[in-house]
Order: structure tokens, then sequence, then C-alpha cells
């Protein structure tokens, strides 16, 4: 992908996927908000889009990877992108995303007469 063909499917990315929008990322049906629409220099090119899950099926808090192969003692970190609780934070790629009206998943911690 070149940088224009890049640039050009985050700025589509970025006029389709408005924040705060209730979304589904696919595979594992795995619902959340989006929090974060762009593109991340520690990822590969393209858009990316940020999740806050509603479980935690995440895998980090709203901060990116680091490169792949960058020297961890050298390099900077990557800034955090939105905020979540660890665990509940996701990057995916657009087509993993199916935006609509999900309404938030209830966890059932089971009921008072359980115990």
């Amino acid at each position: 992908m070149s940088a224009e063909e890049a640039a050009a499917a985050v700025a589509a990315a970025v006029a389709s996927t408005p924040l705060g929008t209730r979304c589904e990322v696919l595979p594992g049906a795995k619902r959340g908000a989006v929090r974060f629409v762009g593109a991340i220099p520690s990822l590969p090119p393209g858009p990316w889009v940020g999740v806050e899950y509603d479980e935690p099926v995440g895998k980090n808090d709203g901060t990116p990877p680091a490169a792949k192969g960058s020297d961890a003692s050298s390099a900077t970190p990557p800034a955090r992108l939105f905020e979540c609780a660890p665990g509940f934070g996701g990057f995916v790629r657009p087509g993993a995303l199916v935006v609509g009206d999900f309404p938030p998943v209830e966890v059932d911690f089971g009921s008072e007469d359980e115990i």
C-alpha cells in the first residue's frame, strides 16, 4: 500500500466510523464502542480502529503495541490513544468492524439468591 493509498484509506475510515459509535468486532461478536480511528505509526500502514470492549476480551488499555522488531530498550513507547481499563482495549482493521445499534453486553454475576 502506497503512502497515498494509506492516507486515503485512513480518511475514508475516519469519515465512516464516528467516535463513540457502538460496534461489533468479528470474528467472535465482541461488542464495544469506537474510541479511536486513524493511522498508528507502530502498526502496518492504513486505518486502524480502537475499540473499548464491553468485556475484558481486549489486549490493551488503549495503548497500541510497539513496532515489531524495535529495540524495546531504546524505542519510545507508543502513546495511549484512548483510555480504558487494562484488557478492555483493542485495535482492529475497519473491515473487522460492524457499526450499528449493538446494546452493551451485560455481564451476569449471578443473582443474590445463589450463595
